[in-house]
């Protein structure tokens, strides 16, 4: 999550990278601008933790996966082997 002080960096580097004044602060369509920008900086961080949040539900999933194949191989073994002894 994205702090007041970082948002506070973030708006003042922005400001910095495009020559704001006090003058041109007082323009609606530049703080509207500037809105939007913060708002999709927030979206993408949001974004990207649930990303993040996805890849690991999926990994777990892939290791519960892997984990019922291992088990249900290992039966299957067992079960050959017992079959094997039958016959014999």
């Amino acid at each position: 999550m994205v702090t007041s002080t970082e948002l506070r960096e973030m708006l003042r580097r922005i400001e910095a990278f495009i020559g704001i004044t006090d003058e041109r602060m007082e323009d609606p369509t530049l703080v509207d601008f500037l809105t939007q920008i913060v708002t999709l900086r927030l979206d993408a961080e949001k974004t990207k933790s649930e990303i993040n949040s996805y890849r690991n539900d999926i990994d777990e999933r892939m290791a519960e996966d892997l984990n019922f194949r291992e088990a249900t191989t290992l039966q299957l073994e067992g079960l050959h082997k017992e079959n094997e002894n039958l016959r014999a």
